[in-house]
C-alpha cells in the first residue's frame, strides 16, 4: 500500500474555486482501481491551506490516477492558485 500526502496553502482570491475543484476530485476518486482511501480537508486554523491524504493499493494504482486527465487538470488548477508550492510526499507501507 502506499499512502500519499499533499498540502497546499492557497490565494484567497482562489479559495472558492479550489474548493469547488477538491469537491470534484473527492466524489471521483473513490471509484479508481486501487484507491483505498481518498480525503481532501481545510485546516480548522488556517482555511486556506487545504490537505489532501491518500491511500493507494499499490504505486501504479497511484501513477495511474496521477497521470489521468482529470487528476493532471486538477493539478493545474491547484498550481496556479497556490501561494508556494505543494508539499508533496509519498509513503510505501511496510507489510
Amino acid at each position: 500500500m502506499v499512502i500519499f500526502h499533499g498540502k497546499a496553502r492557497v490565494r484567497a482570491d482562489a479559495l472558492d474555486a479550489v474548493l469547488a475543484a477538491c469537491r470534484e476530485m473527492i466524489a471521483r476518486t473513490p471509484s479508481e482501481t486501487g484507491c483505498i482511501d481518498y480525503h481532501g480537508h481545510q485546516r480548522i486554523d488556517d482555511p486556506q491551506t487545504i490537505v489532501f491524504v491518500e491511500k493507494w493499493a499499490s504505486r501504479a494504482d497511484m501513477d495511474r490516477h496521477l497521470a489521468a486527465p482529470h487528476t493532471q487538470a486538477f493539478l493545474g488548477r491547484i498550481a496556479a492558485a497556490v501561494e508556494a508550492p505543494p508539499v508533496l510526499e509519498s509513503f510505501d507501507v511496510a507489510d
